[in-house]
């Protein structure tokens, strides 16, 4: 009974956390059977932490320094975060930062795992600043950590970051610059992103540009990857696949530039994204594509989309004609070429065409 009443008692000091509940708990523990010491430096923390909250971080860190002398490494980690929070109520920014970068450079996992979390939850653009730009001096392990908890920020230190850390030989540091990049990046970083796309051999960082590319929030992507695209002395299948997630109807030109490509696989890219993408407006030039498309799985593509496009005009009685109209200034090939996607219209118009 002693026993649970002593225990019921270091928890309440714990919660009641002021300067000296803390000084009992203490001298409690001097005391204390080695069984009942954990329990009283758990308690010691909690009171550390109520501290904090009331902002009485000097004696907090009185605290913290008592604690660091425990052995135990689980001590040690609650003992740093408790540091950062303290320095984030009390001691400014550069402090706050550089208990953080402290943390992140490391080797102890409990410690730098703790610091990437204690960065994730700050929303302080100075501290942000002062960690990012930091971090492509960080170690392997610090890199790749701090760069996943900056995801979600838009501010220019941690684009710089992330550009930087894309040259690094570590893949896992290389995919958390570019999860990074999803949100900071600006859309005069698409060229670098596309172009490492292109030339990786490592397939987790060629995932990670694609993702990221699909996922850029700047204002002005779309058009820049447009403008990119249309420029490009030659485009990638992986490019216009990257393209088409994005799902944007600004990217339209972009597919049917790539539908006319001398490269077969871009072509075929090109024609499954506009299936999805292409409306009743692009109904002439796909007709015109499908004419000029190479029997086989092109062509069948060609047809979907060309299909696709008619069934978006008003009128289902004029959905065949553009193709009739195809059909009859076309060659014996282009005829060939329209005749199956006409049939399957189905149309009075199309079946006399027949």
């Amino acid at each position: 009974d002693d026993l649970q009443l002593s225990g019921a008692a270091v928890a309440a000091l714990g919660r009641i956390g002021t300067a000296e509940a803390a000084a009992a708990l203490k001298e409690f523990h001097s005391q204390a059977p080695e069984s009942k010491q954990d329990v009283v430096v758990s308690a010691i923390l909690e009171a550390a932490e109520q501290l904090v909250k009331a902002g009485d971080c000097g004696a907090a860190n009185q605290l913290y320094d008592w604690l660091a002398t425990q052995p135990a490494e689980a001590v040690g980690a609650a003992v740093y975060r408790g540091r950062v929070r303290a320095a984030r109520r009390a001691a400014g920014a550069l402090e706050h930062a550089r208990l953080i970068i402290d943390g992140l450079r490391n080797e102890r996992s409990s410690l730098f795992c703790v610091a990437a979390d204690c960065l994730r939850g700050t929303r302080d653009p100075e501290t942000i600043q002062i960690v990012a730009a930091a971090v492509p001096e960080f170690p392997t392990h610090g890199k790749a950590a701090a760069l996943d908890s900056l995801r979600g920020c838009t501010l220019p230190a941690v684009r710089a970051a992330a550009l930087q850390c894309l040259d690094a030989a570590d893949s896992d540091v290389r995919v958390a610059a570019l999860r990074s990049l999803i949100d900071a990046g600006t859309p005069s970083d698409l060229s670098r992103l596309l172009k490492l796309a292109r030339t990786t051999n490592d397939l987790q960082v060629q995932q990670a540009v694609t993702e990221t590319v699909r996922l850029m929030s700047a204002a002005g992507t779309d058009s820049a990857l447009l403008d990119w695209m249309i420029a490009a002395p030659t485009l990638d299948p992986l490019v216009v696949r990257t393209a088409f997630a994005r799902r944007s109807p600004i990217l339209l030109p972009a597919f049917l530039h790539a539908a006319e490509s001398p490269d077969a696989a871009i072509r075929l890219e090109a024609f499954r994204a506009l299936e999805v993408m292409a409306t009743n407006d692009n109904v002439v030039a796909l007709v015109d594509l499908l004419c000029k498309s190479v029997p086989g799985e092109e062509r069948e593509a060609a047809g979907r989309a060309v299909w696709m496009s008619c069934q978006m005009i008003p009128d289902p009685d004029r959905r065949c004609e553009p193709l009739l109209k195809a059909f009859q200034e076309a060659d014996v090939a282009g005829q060939c070429a329209v005749l199956p996607t006409l049939a399957r219209l189905g149309t009075a118009g199309s079946l006399a065409a027949i």
